[in-house]
């Protein structure tokens, strides 16, 4: 913030104490001289739409101050007492639990071909100002598919992230869960950084509890972009109790900035040398100068490009390299602790499927070669499964496989959300416009005859900041 240092705007000193009864007067005005000043100077440091500012882009490398620390951590060890240390072990542990079912319950379906992981949030879901190749989701696809393709199944992530800019928000948005991404995903990521504020755990909460009334009854876990140096959201005291009350249905978050923290490299320092590896632009973030991909890049400007923490408020290549490896080292232990269980069902002589799911009363088993019955049996440990590769005459065959129930009385209840809205026995629908989308709409839009299609022929820089503009002036056409 400014400083103030005795002066008047036109450099005289302040010397204007009367005894005329106007000190308050004088005292009032300088505060409203002090304020005024500090306005100016962050919207000269904050202003990106203005076009005078682009000439010199570098001015926002490193702009962002270091990350804050949290003064209270609710779960933190120290600030618990031993019962609820326990407590808070028995919460991570039901969280585990949910992920191996996840996990196991997909492996051992011979229906599901697909494991898919549904993404909501804003522009940094979307992976704006980077390649679409480059967001979180899609490098989160590539590390993981060859895992699930080695159980016969694809790896899909959604990623239906959009703009604010047409009033889209998590208030809204998460009663499109099942329009904007598939409705049987086992997954659901959420994102909204820059769009919470106050009663954000509203919106969560809601999702958390419509997606246990969604077919594969999928976790949230949720993505914050920034996140402080000593706790992921832990500060806050509606975080603490959405994390302890949903902890059984896998309720998680992950803060990329306190995940870099955590990896024990001392930014603070850095930061006291002037090094900021949060600022905008900024290449490395202390332990990698670029992507794993990135090392196998000849082009050096690409290169660089992908070493990139945080593009902006976006984070770049890097940065989402973080989040994309967080989440598939948590479902990659949650796949190998599922595989565990397997392997020990099927040494003792059980089928494991009885563990996860509830079998229908016509248990019928496979249609052997002669055209009788024969009973299912999964491989050994040494084998692998043929059940996911079954022809359709096959699959029809096996016993159907079910959830065990579940109903919304089964659920706590809710802590912040409307329970008229948040208590009901499936989840809401609506229709959502901007693509992609992957689900289904609620209402659709019938056909009129008298109807015409339109459409606003705008240029390319319609909606585009002015400091983009700038900068595709500079970069494709320098007498533009």
């Amino acid at each position: 913030g400014a400083v103030d240092d005795g002066s008047n705007d036109d450099g005289s000193d302040d010397d204007s104490n009367t005894d005329d009864g106007s000190d308050d007067d004088n005292f009032k005005k300088k505060k409203r001289k002090q304020k005024n000043h500090k306005k100016k100077k962050k919207k000269h440091e904050n202003n990106d739409d203005d076009d005078s500012n682009n000439n010199n882009y570098n001015r926002h490398l490193g702009k962002k101050k270091g990350v804050k620390r949290a003064k209270t951590i609710h779960n933190h060890p120290d600030n618990l007492t031993p019962e609820q240390i326990q407590q808070h072990k028995h919460y991570s542990k039901q969280r585990t639990t949910k992920l191996i079912t996840t996990m196991a319950r997909a492996l051992l379906n011979p229906l599901q071909d697909d494991f898919k992981i549904g993404t909501i949030g804003s522009s940094v879901a979307a992976g704006h100002d980077n390649c679409h190749y480059d967001s979180y989701e899609s490098q989160l696809q590539r590390t993981l598919s060859s895992i699930f393709q080695s159980a016969g199944m694809n790896l899909i992530v959604q990623n239906a992230g959009e703009g604010g800019g047409c009033g889209d928000s998590h208030e809204n948005q998460v009663f499109c869960i099942t329009h904007n991404v598939s409705p049987d995903v086992d997954i659901i990521h959420y994102s909204w950084t820059y769009f919470e504020h106050g009663g954000a755990e509203k919106a969560r909460e809601s999702l958390i509890r419509w997606g246990q009334q969604m077919p594969k009854r999928p976790m949230v876990h949720h993505l914050v972009a920034r996140g402080k140096a000593n706790t992921c959201e832990g500060d806050s005291k509606e975080n603490a109790m959405l994390d302890n009350t949903y902890a059984a249905y896998g309720y998680n978050a992950f803060c990329i900035q306190t995940g870099l923290y955590f990896g024990g490299h001392d930014y603070d320092k850095e930061q006291e040398e002037g090094i900021n590896r949060f600022g905008w632009q900024q290449v490395g973030d202390g332990y990698h100068n670029t992507t794993r991909y990135g090392e196998l890049e000849e082009d050096e400007e690409r290169r660089n490009g992908l070493g990139t923490v945080y593009r902006n408020w976006h984070p770049g290549p890097l940065g989402f390299q973080i989040a994309s490896d967080a989440f598939a080292y948590v479902y990659s232990m949650g796949v190998l602790m599922a595989l565990e269980l397997i392997e020990k069902d099927m040494d003792a002589g059980l089928d494991p499927r009885d563990r996860w799911f509830v079998k229908s009363t016509d248990d019928r088993g496979l249609l052997s070669t002669d055209g009788e019955y024969e009973e299912t049996e999964l491989t050994s440990s040494e084998g692998q499964s043929g059940l996911r590769h079954l022809s359709s005459k096959q699959r029809l065959l096996e016993p159907k496989l079910s959830l065990p129930p579940q109903t919304v009385k089964d659920m706590p209840k809710p802590l912040f959300c409307n329970p008229l809205y948040c208590s009901i026995p499936h989840p809401p629908s609506c229709i959502n416009y901007e693509k992609p989308t992957y689900g289904v709409p609620g209402p659709t839009v019938q056909t009129q005859n008298e109807w015409k299609i339109w459409k606003q022929n705008n240029n390319w820089a319609y909606e585009v900041g002015k400091k983009d503009i700038a900068l595709f002036k500079r970069w494709n056409d320098e007498e533009w």
